[in-house]
């Protein structure tokens, strides 16, 4: 979706004035765009949507003369060089036009007034699947693999809408899902209505006495920082034991040290990061590095305008609206971030899901076929419900 999304805000054209000093055209057309902009921002608030585009039309007109006006820069000025900036601006506009001459039923177009009072201008894709499938076909063929392509049904129609080119191939995962504990928590949820301290001190006992019962390196996946920061404060871990936590702005560097922590010298890390981040996919932690994961909620999108566009189109389209903007992304992000548990054939450990709503038919048909032998336990039963495991697993 983002690939064919674009947006602009009406401030970047007056800061970019500075970039272009001495070039009167140029200063002439950035202050045009802005007003363009002006009499949109007047009327929009927060957050209003622009049936296709709607009311736009100037703007895109001014805003191609100064694209072209860019273009011809270097050649009307030889001794001109441009800086970063100039060129990250330059792709900023290209990629708006760009996006403007694709629109149709697949885009919804709104705008938005952040919290700094910026005012930005989305081109939202909601549907990229034909300009895939378009993509696609230039190659002989297009094979696309993933552990989490789950329902497949869904994946098919999300990424090549109703095409009859697409075949669908699935195999069961080649671990033995006997080395891996599944654990549901039936009596704690993560659901906004419940989110008081009694609950953050309802999941910060269950997870402290996870990993005080068996210490070892671990991740637990939250379903925001704010969460995460809310949990951290009442857990209190045995000596020996230290907590790491994911930052909004890690570097990479940053990154690295947080994953160096989880490593099998003897000494234990547990990790809080946040689901659908940078830790939830894409890393592997083999053997002793980690023995557990614990996922805290559903991970469903968080409800705002640009979900709720999603939901609707979805829905209009004979969809089920909540199913495909909200569930399937969210089991999504839990079967990746459980996936970071079992990499190789000698691996072993704990996963649990942390949420009642895990036990609803809707979330259990979503499952993966080796996740069908899980457990049943409530949250201050969690270390008895693990222990079982634990030392089956130190007798072989």
């Amino acid at each position: 979706r983002e690939m064919y999304s674009a947006e602009v805000d009406k401030e970047s054209f007056l800061e970019a004035k500075k970039l272009y000093q001495g070039f009167p055209r140029l200063t002439r057309l950035l202050e045009g765009c802005s007003r363009k902009l002006l009499p949109l921002k007047r009327e929009g608030g927060a957050w209003r949507e622009l049936p296709e585009g709607e009311g736009l039309a100037a703007f895109t007109l001014q805003l191609q003369e100064l694209c072209e006006a860019l273009e011809g820069l270097p050649e009307s000025h030889p001794d001109w060089t441009g800086s970063r900036e100039t060129a990250e601006f330059y792709s900023t506009v290209r990629t708006f036009l760009s996006v403007w001459e694709k629109l149709d039923g697949h885009y919804r177009v709104y705008t938005e007034l952040t919290k700094d009072e910026r005012f930005r201008v989305h081109l939202f894709c909601v549907d990229p699947s034909e300009e895939l499938l378009k993509c696609c076909r230039l190659g002989y063929s297009t094979i696309l693999f993933s552990a989490t392509f789950l329902p497949i049904s869904y994946y098919r129609e999300l990424l090549f809408g109703s095409s009859s080119e697409v075949l669908l191939a699935g195999v069961l995962s080649p671990f033995d899902s006997e080395r891996r504990f599944l654990g549901i928590c039936s009596d704690i949820s993560a659901r906004y209505s419940r989110r008081t301290d009694e609950t953050y001190r309802k999941y910060a006992g269950c997870i402290t006495r996870v990993i005080n019962g068996k210490p070892g390196n671990y991740l637990v996946f939250f379903p925001s920082y704010s969460f995460m920061e809310k949990v951290a404060q009442f857990c209190s871990f045995d000596d020996g034991i230290g907590l790491l936590m994911q930052d909004a702005n890690m570097s990479e560097p940053e990154r690295e040290r947080f994953l160096e922590a989880f490593s099998t010298d003897g000494s234990v890390s547990v990790g809080f990061c946040v689901m659908g981040g940078i830790f939830s996919e894409g890393i592997d932690l083999k053997g002793s590095a980690l023995i557990g994961v614990l996922v805290i909620g559903t991970g469903l999108a968080a409800i705002n305008p640009r979900q709720e566009l999603l939901r609707k189109y979805y829905a209009d389209s004979g969809r089920d609206g909540f199913a495909w903007s909200y569930l399937y992304p969210g089991m999504n992000r839990v079967t990746q971030a459980v996936g970071r548990l079992i990499r190789t054939s000698e691996d072993r450990g704990i996963a649990l899901l942390l949420d009642d709503r895990f036990l609803r038919r809707d979330h259990l048909a979503l499952f993966p076929p080796e996740w069908n032998n899980y457990s049943v336990f409530q949250a201050d039963q969690a270390d008895r419900a693990v222990e079982a495991f634990w030392l089956r697993e130190e007798t072989e």
